[in-house]
């Protein structure tokens, strides 16, 4: 299963990923994948986000994949240190190795 997301995921439009995302956790899909390829900026509450889905799918013994090729959001995610805690791929042919 894959999300593509695009232009900013902060405050405002958070709340409308996780309602998407909260749909696609509940179908069982054993690995899910975020493609944050077209998104230009990502607050905490995105990282928090994030973080969640990573949670829920690892407890029921499914996997995440992030997406994100350089740029701001690939900066925002390795300066927080989400890169020591999420599977994040550079494009989705890296995505398939994890798979």
């Amino acid at each position: 299963m894959v999300v593509d997301v695009g232009g900013e995921i902060d405050l405002a439009s958070a709340g409308e990923l996780h309602d998407d995302l909260s749909g696609i956790l509940s179908s069982g899909e054993p690995d899910v994948w975020i493609d944050l390829s077209d998104v230009g900026f990502i607050d905490s509450s995105g990282l928090h986000l994030l973080l969640d889905v990573a949670g829920a799918l690892r407890d029921g013994g499914r996997r995440l994949a992030v997406i994100c090729g350089p740029g701001p959001a690939r900066r925002t995610l390795e300066v927080a240190g989400l890169d020591h805690h999420l599977a994040i791929f550079s494009d989705r042919a890296s995505a398939h190795r994890f798979s």
